[in-house]
């Protein structure tokens, strides 16, 4: 099932044509938000917050759940999203720490936080993890990136979630088969295929 998106980094991209993309197969609109790193300029940062609103005020007219991008900009991300009713969607490769799980919860409309192989290595995660409500994560691969141990340093594929799969049971302490259902009907949910 395909989503349909323009990358916070393609501020060149033209928003209009999106639309007439979508069908009944899309399943949501991103991966969309915003990068703030030290590289993009002022006014770059200001050209990629009107890409997501043009893209958010899609999601609302197309009734598909956001995929969100968000790097280095946990809270303007929080302060956006918080200007929108009927929302919902996924914080694409969440990094945004414990201390903004309960703001995102927070925002009106139904957001999840996906997590990746990284969980699998990084140090905190599995706090992080801990702390994010069971009915509210899911599980992403971010192909070719962020590959999960035992594969680290090579490119990520789809078959490698099942690394992550089990991550999230020892994390939850849970057994696999439960930890897959309750991930696999949170993401039905988000992407509404129930």
């Amino acid at each position: 099932m395909p989503a349909i998106g323009i990358h916070p980094m393609e501020v060149d991209k033209d928003c209009a044509t999106l639309e007439k993309l979508f069908d009944d197969r899309v399943v949501a609109v991103g991966e969309c938000g915003l990068e703030f790193t030290d590289e993009v300029s002022e006014t770059e940062k200001k050209e990629q917050v009107e890409l997501f609103r043009k893209q958010i005020l899609m999601s609302q007219k197309v009734n598909r759940p956001l995929i969100i991008h968000s790097r280095q900009a946990s809270d303007e991300m929080l302060e956006i999203l918080s200007e929108y009713e009927n929302l919902s969607g996924v914080i694409h490769c969440y990094s945004g720490g414990k201390k903004r799980i309960k703001k995102y919860l927070d925002l009106p409309g139904i957001w999840y936080f996906g997590i990746d192989g990284n969980l699998t290595y990084e140090i905190g995660l599995e706090e992080v993890v801990k702390n994010i409500p069971k009915d509210r994560l899911v599980l992403e691969t971010d192909c070719p990136y962020l590959t999960p141990i035992p594969f680290r340093g090579e490119k990520n594929y789809p078959e490698y979630i099942k690394y992550v799969y089990q991550k999230v049971s020892e994390v939850w302490q849970m057994s696999l088969e439960t930890t897959e259902k309750i991930i696999d009907d949170n993401a039905k949910r988000l992407f509404k295929l129930v």
